[in-house]
């Protein structure tokens, strides 16, 4: 998985394995910071 941040808070994930959209996820905010757990279960987000 890699998750881009975008505009308004949203957080894009896309497949590697597939190099598909997976899903967008919204942060209240903008979401200026982002990063997978050491394990890949969890991705951690920062922003205003």
């Amino acid at each position: 998985m890699v998750a881009f941040l975008g505009d308004g808070g949203a957080v894009s994930l896309v497949s590697l394995r597939s190099r598909q959209a997976v899903g967008v996820l919204k942060m209240s905010g903008s979401a200026r910071a982002g990063a997978f757990t050491a394990d890949g279960q969890y991705l951690l987000t920062s922003g205003e």
